[in-house]
């Protein structure tokens, strides 16, 4: 299974979920069933499995969050430089000093 991460750069998740039946399991769960050592062994060798993928996707998702934070911060100061800019090219700066004097003096 295979998560894109970056359409550019290709960056990448592949995970190796093993493939067992969830309803079987859960008819194991529900009976009381006692798996064989055997059948213990593969279990216990999926569930690692799991959990070294759960790892990779809580890294995947902490990365991507740094990103986004990066991201936001600079999103932020481009819409306050834009802001500003704004200001400097407002329409009302062209008006005379003394005409917007008399306008806010009341």
């Amino acid at each position: 299974f295979t998560i894109h991460l970056c359409a550019k750069c290709d960056d990448s998740l592949h995970l190796n979920v093993p493939k067992f039946d969830n309803n079987e399991i859960m008819l194991y769960l529900r009976s009381g069933y006692l798996p064989t050592t055997s059948e213990s062994a593969v279990y216990s060798s999926n569930l690692s499995g799991i959990q070294s993928e759960i790892r990779l996707c809580e890294e995947a998702l902490y990365r991507l969050c740094d990103l986004s934070r990066v991201i936001d911060e600079h999103q932020m100061n481009l819409n306050e430089k834009a802001n500003q800019i704004r200001g400097v090219v407002s329409p009302i700066r062209k008006l005379p000093h003394d005409i917007l004097t008399e306008i806010f003096q009341y």
